[in-house]
């Protein structure tokens, strides 16, 4: 588990990277419509949520239990 979310975290901050990059190539009104920024921004969005989710199960499992 530990493993996948490293590389979760890994892919992550390897999009948000491209992302800020595509952003600054393209300008911030032409990457609103831009498929490809949208869609960096759709995986970063994925991921950020993945990880948070991931922390907080334990958190809610341990709770659980009492």
């Amino acid at each position: 588990f530990l493993l996948v979310l490293c590389v979760s975290f890994v892919i992550k901050n390897n999009a948000n990277y491209r992302f800020n990059l595509l952003l600054k190539k393209k300008g911030e009104e032409v990457s609103k419509s831009d498929y490809e920024c949208v869609y960096l921004y759709a995986w970063c969005t994925l991921f950020r949520y993945f990880l948070i989710l991931s922390a907080i199960n334990p958190i809610i499992l341990f709770f659980y239990k009492f």
